[in-house]
C-alpha cells in the first residue's frame, strides 16, 4: 500500500539517539569530524553520548527534509530541562512519557529564560542559537483534569527554570491530589518505593529501588490493571511508568500531529499516526511505534520489541549490525540517513 509521510518525525531519546555504551562507544572520540558530545551525568552516574553526526542529521531533516522533530521521553521534566543544551534543537519536546509538551521560542527576550545549544561538528549559526520555552498549556490541562491534578506542577523544574522560584519545591506524594497520586499513595502503603521527585504527571517504580517488596510482588504491579482508575503504564528496564490513561507517547503524539498538521483534519488519529515516522527502541515506545506508519530502531533492548520486528519486518527496520560494527551512535546516524531518504521520497510503501 502507497502512502503520502506528513513529515514529522517522533523520537525516543536513550538508547534511541542518546546512548550509554559499556566501552568507550562505536565512535571513536577523534573521529575526523564527528566529535561525541556527553551529556551530565545522570543520578546512577551515567553519561550519556551523542555524536555530532546525530544532531547534524536531525537538522538536517527539519531543514532540508522540511520535517518537524519531536522528542518524546519518559524522563522526567527536571531531566530535560538539564539535557536540552545537547540534545537536538526540535519542533516540540515531550517529557513524563508524553504528559508534558514544550515548544521552543526563537528570539527570546534578555530576561526570558534560555536554552543555549552546545557546539557540535557541522553546526550552523542558526543551529547554536538559544532558544526559550513555552508550554502547551491545552495539553498540560487535560492531563491534570485526567487523573494527575495541579499540585505536581507546583515548584517544579520548570517554574525554577522560569524563574517562579529559586530551587525545586515540590510538593510531597502525601500532599498530592489526583487520582495517579492516590494510586501512589497505596504503593506507598504497601511497601513499594515510589519515585516522584521530578514528575508532575507521572511517577516510576523501580525495582532496583525497592527494599521491602520482592521480585515476584514487582513482575505482579507490573501486569495490573490500572485502567478503571483512569491509568495507564508502560515499562522499561526494570522500571514502571504510572500515568493518566489520556497521557502516553501514543497520544502524546497523535496531539502532535494533529497540532503541526492542522491541513490534514479529514484524517483520523489512527491515518495521520500511520503517515508518520518514529525513531525508538525498548518496551515503553511498543505502542508509539506500532502507531506510526515506519519505525527505525538503532538499537533493540527488549524481547517485546524484537517480536514485533519479527511480526512488522516491511515496517520496522534495524539500522544495528554488530558485525559490521554499526552500533550505538553509527546505528543512530543510519537510522536517520534511512529516514531522511524517506521523507525524500512522495510516496513510500507501508
Amino acid at each position: 500500500m502507497k502512502r503520502k509521510f506528513v513529515n514529522i518525525v517522533f523520537s525516543d531519546v536513550d538508547g534511541t539517539l542518546v546512548h550509554y555504551p559499556a566501552a568507550s562507544g562505536s565512535v571513536k572520540e577523534n573521529e575526523t569530524g564527528n566529535r561525541i558530545i556527553y551529556l551530565p551525568a545522570s543520578s546512577t552516574g551515567l553519561k550519556g553520548m551523542i555524536s555530532s553526526k546525530t544532531l547534524a542529521l536531525c537538522q538536517k531533516l527539519r531543514r532540508e527534509n522540511h520535517s518537524k522533530l519531536v522528542l518524546v521521553s519518559g524522563m522526567r521534566t527536571s531531566t530535560l530541562l538539564t539535557r536540552l543544551p545537547y540534545l537536538p534543537k526540535a519542533d516540540a519536546y515531550a517529557s513524563e512519557a508524553g504528559g508534558r509538551i514544550f515548544y521552543p521560542v526563537d528570539n527570546p527576550g534578555p530576561t526570558d529564560a534560555v536554552i543555549t545549544p552546545v557546539s557540535f561538528d557541522g553546526a550552523s549559526e542558526d543551529d547554536l542559537k538559544s532558544f526559550g520555552l513555552v508550554e502547551d498549556e491545552f495539553w498540560r490541562n487535560k492531563i491534570s483534569n485526567n487523573g494527575a491534578g495541579s499540585d505536581g506542577y507546583v515548584g517544579d523544574a520548570m517554574d525554577v527554570f522560569l524563574g517562579k522560584c529559586d530551587q525545586d519545591a515540590p510538593i510531597e506524594l502525601s500532599q498530592r491530589r489526583g487520582q495517579l497520586w492516590e494510586f501512589g499513595k497505596m504503593l506507598e502503603q504497601k511497601g513499594f518505593i515510589v519515585d516522584y521527585k521530578g514528575y508532575s504527571n507521572c511517577f516510576r517504580v523501580n525495582l532496583k529501588q525497592q527494599t521491602k517488596i520482592s521480585r515476584e510482588d514487582f513482575h505482579e504491579l507490573e501486569s495490573t490493571d490500572v485502567s478503571y482508575m483512569g491509568l495507564a503504564t508502560s515499562c522499561n528496564l526494570g522500571c514502571i511508568d504510572f500515568y493518566p490513561k489520556s497521557s502516553g507517547k501514543k497520544n502524546c503524539c497523535a496531539f502532535l500531529a494533529r497540532h503541526f498538521q492542522e491541513q490534514t483534519i479529514s484524517m483520523n488519529d489512527e491515518e495521520l499516526l500511520k503517515s508518520c515516522v518514529c525513531l525508538c527502541d525498548d518496551d515503553n515506545d511498543l505502542e508509539m511505534a506500532h502507531a506510526c506508519g515506519k519505525v527505525y530502531l538503532p538499537a533493540m533492548t527488549s524481547d517485546s520489541m524484537r517480536d514485533a520486528v519479527k511480526n512488522n519486518r516491511h515496517r520496522f527496520v534495524v539500522t544495528e549490525n554488530v558485525f559490521e560494527n554499526v552500533t550505538d551512535t553509527r546505528a543512530t546516524e543510519c537510522a536517520l540517513a534511512q529516514v531522511a531518504q524517506e521523507m525524500s521520497n512522495p510516496l513510500t510503501d507501508l
